[in-house]
């Protein structure tokens, strides 16, 4: 049965979906708030792996269903592994950009607090 152009398959999700999320997101709050970020981080990545391979479970695998999915796990981890990369270049960058700011800065001798002392 459709009611305005919307299933009633929908309407039970989200039936389904209300108490969990009622109960899941205060209780998420709590446990973020009290563990180190890197335990919640090892958390999220054992329960997407244990998705992961859940779905390769579940869902009948055909040669190109497990081709398309070894191409998309691995153009995953080659577009993270560049942008982790490029970000730890740049964070390099950022001391040499302060230095070289610093170095300018001194190279006038002259400070704020020097200019401020000689114009009482």
């Amino acid at each position: 049965m459709i009611q305005g152009g919307v299933s009633s398959e929908v309407f039970e999700f989200l039936a389904v979906c209300v108490p969990i999320v009622a109960v899941g997101a205060p209780l998420g709050s709590v446990i973020g708030s009290h563990f180190h970020r890197q335990l919640l981080a090892a958390f999220v990545y054992v329960t997407d792996t244990t998705a992961l391979v859940s779905g390769f479970v579940v869902v009948k695998q055909t040669y190109i269903l497990v081709l398309v999915s070894i191409a998309i796990v691995v153009c995953g981890f080659l577009f993270f592994g560049i942008i982790t990369w490029l970000g730890q270049k740049i964070m390099n960058d950022i001391p040499e950009m302060g230095k070289e700011q610093e170095m300018s800065t001194n190279h006038n001798n002259t400070t704020e607090l020097d200019v401020c002392e000689s114009g009482n």
